[in-house]
């Protein structure tokens, strides 16, 4: 009986966790379809339904099965991400946490699953709205198609997020019919959002695959350590090439074929202070703005870079752990030999550099696996 109420709460628990990760993922998505990104009212609903969420979170990390020691830890964690989420009005790494430490023990694939299902879910909400011409922010240039989003880069975002989530499902048995899939999102994504540098990373996929599944195979330490400092490498490469970027014209040239994506970088550190634990910080300007490095006036500015949104807004201890466990995540997939997996992290690491969205963890869902099982771990313990 006692073993049996043991299964039952742990159960409700499981069900708990993944209402409550499938609500936040809405939550995440739905302002990013044209129809309610404007929407104030719904804005201050989902605020409070996420602070509500927020707390059951924090229940359910207090019911786990951590040590004293470590709910110390974790609460004191959880008062520093606080305060950086008071101090930049961005709840990012607060929700992160929170469903890190309370996914502790559940299954890596379960949980990216559930997160699919609620992009996939809202992906058929902005489709529809779409096509019945409710939600339509107009046209774009390459004539890409938003398809019921705010951006077509949007929409191609979500199609390459749940590519990876397909992929990562995969448990490093890739068929043809799965290469199929890829080469045809890949034709989707390029000829209807017209969205270049998801398109590129996406094409990559069939290459990287086999040439990862080769250095895991042979256990690779050099392919280990490039991949597990891959996402330090491209934020130093996102600040420097910002730093430098009025000095040297060759990363003048590189800018213009990035979309002024370095110029971004470069005003964002000009024009805002770095602070230890967070700041609010608005990365886009009230009009538009000179672009005093490509000469051009009138320039819209925005910041497109999760690497430097994370380190202006969340602040520079919060951000150098956000580096530090992504070198965890690899090294455990390493481990493991799941060589599928080690391939989206790198993929998301360098689509990082171009899309702030990244620093949601439903999109840069790798991060799930700090304390989950992974199908490959899991077989491994059976045996």
């Amino acid at each position: 009986m006692y073993k049996n109420s043991i299964l039952k709460t742990a159960s409700l628990d499981t069900s708990i966790f993944y209402v409550c990760l499938f609500v936040l993922t809405i939550i995440n998505e739905l302002p990013r379809v044209y129809f309610f990104s404007n929407m104030d009212a719904l804005n201050g609903i989902f605020r409070l339904l996420q602070i509500s969420i927020y707390i059951c979170l924090f229940a359910l990390v207090l019911c786990k099965r951590y040590k004293i020691s470590q709910l110390v830890i974790f609460v004191i964690a959880i008062a520093i991400l606080g305060i950086g989420y008071y101090e930049s009005d961005n709840g990012a790494f607060v929700s992160a946490f929170l469903l890190i430490c309370a996914s502790k023990d559940f299954y890596f694939e379960s949980i990216i699953k559930v997160c699919g299902s609620a992009v996939a879910f809202v992906f058929c909400i902005s489709i529809s709205l779409y096509v019945l011409n409710i939600s339509n922010p107009g046209d774009f240039r390459r004539n890409g198609l938003s398809l019921g989003y705010v951006h077509p880069n949007i929409a191609a975002q979500v199609i390459f997020i749940l590519l990876m989530i397909y992929l990562a499902c995969k448990h490093n048995n890739l068929l043809v019919k799965d290469y199929v899939v890829i080469i045809i999102v890949f034709l989707f994504v390029y000829t209807i959002t017209g969205s270049r540098t998801t398109a590129i990373l996406i094409l990559l996929c069939p290459i990287v695959i086999p040439i990862n599944k080769f250095f895991v195979k042979h256990k690779s330490k050099i392919a280990m350590l490039f991949i597990s400092l891959l996402q330090f490498i491209v934020f130093l490469f996102s600040v420097f090439s910002a730093k430098l970027l009025p000095q040297y014209s060759a990363l003048k040239k590189l800018d213009l074929i990035l979309s002024n994506r370095l110029f971004l970088n470069y005003y964002a550190l000009s024009h805002n202070p770095m602070s230890l634990l967070g700041k609010k910080i608005d990365f886009s300007a009230d009009g538009l703005v000179y672009n005093d490095i490509q000469n051009v006036y009138n320039a819209k500015v925005t910041l497109d870079s999760t690497y430097i949104l994370g380190l202006l807004s969340f602040g520079i201890i919060p951000f150098a752990i956000f580096l530090l466990v992504y070198v965890y995540i690899v090294w455990k997939f390493f481990k493991y030999n799941n060589y599928l997996l080690i391939t989206i992290c790198a993929l998301l690491a360098v689509y990082a550099f171009s899309e702030s969205q990244m620093v949601q963890i439903y999109n840069f869902f790798v991060y799930f696996a700090v304390l989950t099982k992974i199908p490959s771990l899991v077989a491994k313990e059976t045996n």
